[in-house]
């Protein structure tokens, strides 16, 4: 099982939390993928006691309980590729109270298409009034570059998924370094662990959440992280 994601400036989401959500105080707040709670330790203003984070890792949660106690902490013990291989196929996605917020960052960007839908269909029903997910844009270079680099440096080799024309993909799974499928449902994992990330056509996501009764807009911070956003 993957390893609670460490504690500096690559995980300080507060920026996001301030520019989608404005003031947080007194409002509940869902995080998933939330690992150990790090938008607790970087954003102090959500309250704790109204905190619930559904992860794929129990050895995060155990200890986000343990340093943010007030907190809900539930895991969803889903298999996935990247963070949780013992985990089970068919697991379903928790009950959760409704919360005035929810948030995701680097979630749906390890997750095949249809977990992604079946994540925000589950999201709206736990949302009262708004929703923010990053997710990868394959027309966003940036962000293939970083994935990239990211194999090379593991691999020490990648195949060439940065010079492509992008005009026809509406989605794309990047499998560790050798496997770039493209609007394909042949996706089939090795044994073990290893990186999984998708990349989708910002058309066609929006276009399949709507299909799915999800009403999104997109937005690109700064940073080149893209963003889909739920008004509820």
């Amino acid at each position: 099982m993957a390893n609670s994601h460490p504690r500096n400036e690559s995980t300080n989401r507060s920026q996001f939390i301030k520019k989608y959500f404005g003031n947080v105080l007194h409002k509940s707040f869902l995080d998933f993928g939330g690992n150990r709670g790090n938008i607790l330790h970087f954003h102090p203003d959500i309250d704790k006691s109204k905190y619930t984070c559904v992860d794929v890792c129990q050895r995060s949660l155990e200890l986000g309980k343990k340093e943010f106690k007030l907190g809900n902490w539930i895991h969803y013990d889903r298999y996935n590729y990247a963070y949780n291989i013992k985990g089970k196929h068919d697991e379903s996605l928790p009950i959760v109270s409704k919360h005035d917020l929810t948030f995701a960052y680097s979630v749906i960007s390890h997750t095949t298409i249809e977990e992604m839908i079946d994540i925000l269909k589950w999201m709206k029903d736990a949302t009262k009034e708004k929703i923010v997910v990053s997710y990868l844009d394959i027309d966003l270079l940036p962000l293939r570059e970083y994935f990239y680099n990211q194999r090379i440096k593991k691999y020490g080799w990648c195949t060439n998924f940065i010079d492509i024309n992008t005009e026809n993909i509406n989605y794309a799974y990047l499998l560790d370094e050798d496997e770039f499928i493209v609007n394909g449902n042949d996706l089939k994992f090795p044994e073990g662990e290893g990186l999984f990330v998708t990349f989708y056509k910002r058309e066609y996501l929006l276009k399949k959440l709507e299909e799915n009764g999800i009403k999104a807009r997109i937005d690109i911070s700064p940073t080149h992280v893209p963003f889909i956003i739920v008004d509820v």
